[in-house]
């Protein structure tokens, strides 16, 4: 079981929105990011960690995209 750790950025906020997911597959972790920026128009990039690992990110804008 892996614990995803997402910090959502939203244009609303000023602070990132901080959700906790468990999964048993890692390679979830994309499906589950692009799920939570599609959720809301304002969700800019969602970044999900894995401990302190950056484990991706995804973004409404492809040049901020990290992987």
């Amino acid at each position: 079981m892996h614990s995803l750790t997402l910090f959502i950025d939203d244009e609303r906020y000023t602070v990132p929105t901080l959700l906790i997911l468990f999964t048993a597959d890692l390679a979830d972790a994309e499906r589950l990011a692009r799920q939570k920026l599609d959720e809301a128009p304002e969700h800019l990039h969602v970044h999900v960690f894995e401990g302190d690992r950056l484990v991706c990110s995804v973004s409404r804008d492809p040049e901020t995209r990290d992987r």
